[in-house]
């Protein structure tokens, strides 16, 4: 891949996260079940090389922890879980607290299976536990249907995410913030946009100026999560190609 291909792909997936960092108090209990959000910590590791993703201090099993959470849009390599036990190993070096990883992997890719294990014969030397959670297989209904706002900035990424399903949850957002009714909206239609361009970024990165200029155009939430629905199944860049084209 190209530098600049590079530079704009690592943008659409920092936009991604800016809307998990947003909503932090609130989406990482849906993230990891039983830790309560305190505060969001330095993400540089080791300067300038190493930057965490995203890394919180949170209460969890009765003890401070920190939760590290990364993003990640394409199919995992060889080298993933060494960094991650690297990351790791330095964050628990810094803060002293216990060290939860998770990867998150907003769309379809093979993910690495917990945990590296490091061995010297019959030894064992290492072995680190992390978690990986996949966007595409939550149902999003079911968030829906329990009304969980947190997690509806994510929606889009999930499984069974239609037009009239995310109408429905902007709406019960501009119904639960009237008074902040346009920021919602607009928190919305910047997340179809953010993840249909990770998408592109992922696979197409070809397409992306031609993706860029024409999701600007589309201000219509509908429209946006149909295109999206579309982009996920095309089958090649050609088909993808023609659905941007036809906006």
């Amino acid at each position: 891949m190209s530098e600049e291909p590079f530079k704009r792909h690592q943008k659409h997936d920092t936009s991604l996260k800016s809307l998990v960092q947003e909503h932090a108090a609130e989406i990482l209990p849906c993230l990891c079940p039983g830790v309560v959000f305190k505060r969001e910590l330095d993400i540089e590791i080791i300067r300038p090389t190493m930057r965490a993703d995203r890394v919180y201090l949170v209460w969890y099993r009765n003890a401070w922890h920190i939760l590290h959470i990364e993003f990640e849009s394409s199919n995992a390599d060889e080298g993933l879980a060494a960094r991650l036990h690297t990351y790791n190993a330095v964050i628990y070096q810094k803060h002293k607290y216990p060290v939860l990883t998770i990867i998150i992997y907003p769309f379809k890719a093979t993910m690495p299976v917990s945990p590296l294990c490091i061995k010297s014969g019959d030894e064992d030397i290492l072995t680190f536990h992390y978690r990986t959670l996949a966007l595409w297989e939550l149902d999003a209904y079911q968030y829906v249907r329990e009304h969980n706002l947190a997690m509806y900035v994510l929606l889009p990424t999930m499984e069974n995410a239609d037009a009239p399903l995310i109408l429905q949850a902007i709406q019960e957002m501009k119904d639960n913030y009237k008074e902040e009714t346009t920021k919602f909206y607009q928190q919305e239609i910047k997340t179809l946009r953010t993840t249909t361009l990770a998408v592109i970024s992922a696979h197409f990165p070809g397409l992306l100026d031609l993706a860029e200029r024409q999701l600007a155009q589309i201000d219509d939430p509908a429209r946006l999560q149909q295109l999206f629905n579309q982009i996920l199944t095309a089958p090649n860049g050609d088909a993808v190609y023609n659905l941007l084209n036809n906006q």
